[in-house]
């Protein structure tokens, strides 16, 4: 953490209102339940998703424990009925006759949502934190429905309700459903009470919490490449998540498994944490790489950063001494020789190595592992526990 956020928290920590906020935690029973919304945005309704979260954190519906029988079960059912019924958009235009209806409704969903909480608090906590994380990531007319409904329905004192959001790209989501004409910040003024932004992260940092040896400012090449690769494209923490947690696949095999030949030192200490940076944050430039038309991005990643062009010619050459224009020369060759299949080269020389098209293969087995690791794009990897 940089000097000027731990000064920061050193003035929130002295500060009455922190000091206050102590003081509640010790005499206050709090308890909290996690609910990525990310995960829920494909669910009719986010209150339904929320309570389930609530039940599920506190066992709630096990038959040895006096809360799982009985009238709860019974306000549960009550609830998640009227919730059901209560999808449509009050909102939208409806007959007249249908207003009072509406309205009774909805009190009935207040009124049997009051009563849930009055069974999961008293018997938990005195009060209810909710910590609502991934909302910027949802489909915009879950994140609006989300808002909308903790607004009306969950606004009770005993719960306390944490977005953790990116808070630009949530204003995005807003402005994408209502024109950028509409205030979305004046919108979210309606549902935040108060605004704590976090500093970021130091990368050498967050780099720490992941199960891998790559670190920021680490002598050793993969260190070098991938911290390169995550400054230069200037990778989100979501990205990062991703591509170390495809680079875990890989680098006991790189940093352990040397070649016999040397020229393919450049595809496990190169190639393989670049195609796999591109893969897992920039998908449009990994398609082009392997089609036989990424070079020039390539050249740009290596020109870019002194030490990987060192890399470069202590793989070719087995020295860093040769000039820069016949590396990249011959690391023309070499992508071409892989890639361009336009390319009819069956071989080529670099220095005193002649090196096959066909002999490729174990790039070929490499690459081929991207695929068998697209899960990682969508699932919830452990580190991400760690944020």
């Amino acid at each position: 953490m940089s000097e000027d956020s731990v000064k920061r928290l050193e003035t929130i920590s002295k500060s009455e209102n922190y000091k206050q906020i102590k003081e509640m935690v010790k005499t206050t029973n709090l308890n909290a339940i996690y609910f990525n919304a990310w995960e829920h945005d494909d669910e009719s309704d986010p209150i339904i998703s929320i309570i389930y979260e609530i039940v599920n954190k506190f066992d709630l519906l096990d038959s040895t424990k006096r809360i799982g029988t009985g009238s709860f079960v019974e306000n549960l059912k009550s609830l998640v009925s009227l919730l059901t019924l209560g999808s449509v958009n009050i909102g939208a235009l409806i007959q007249e006759t249908d207003i009072a209806t509406s309205i009774r409704l909805k009190d009935e969903i207040k009124n049997a949502l009051s009563e849930t909480l009055n069974d999961i608090i008293n018997e938990n906590c005195d009060k209810l934190v909710i910590f609502i994380d991934e909302l910027d990531r949802c489909k915009p007319d879950y994140a609006i429905n989300l808002l909308e409904r903790i607004h009306h329905y969950l606004n009770d004192e005993r719960v306390v309700i944490v977005l953790s959001t990116n808070i630009n790209e949530l204003m995005h989501t807003i402005s994408s459903m209502y024109g950028n004409e509409f205030s979305s910040e004046k919108y979210l003024d309606k549902f935040i009470d108060e605004r704590l932004f976090l500093p970021a992260i130091p990368l050498d940092y967050y780099l720490r919490t992941f199960d891998t040896n790559i670190r920021v400012g680490d002598s050793n090449w993969l260190s070098i490449v991938v911290t390169h690769f995550i400054k230069k494209y200037k990778l989100e923490m979501r990205e990062i998540v991703r591509y170390m947690g495809c680079m875990r696949h890989f680098e006991k095999y790189i940093t352990e498994i040397q070649p016999f030949d040397h020229h393919m030192r450049i595809v496990n200490n190169i190639f393989i944490p670049y195609i796999v940076g591109l893969y897992t944050a920039i998908p449009t430039k990994y398609n082009e790489f392997k089609n036989g038309n990424g070079y020039d991005e390539l050249k740009n990643f290596i020109m870019s950063n002194k030490s990987i062009i060192r890399l470069c010619k202590r793989c070719f050459y087995n020295n860093d001494g040769i000039d820069d224009a016949s590396m990249f020369f011959d690391l023309k060759r070499y992508y071409d020789l892989i890639f361009n299949e336009k390319d009819a080269i069956a071989s080529i020389k670099i220095e005193n190595y002649e090196v096959h098209k066909d002999s490729f293969k174990h790039l070929d087995d490499n690459i081929s592992l991207l695929g068998d690791i697209a899960e990682f794009q969508n699932m919830k990897i452990e580190e991400s526990d760690k944020l």
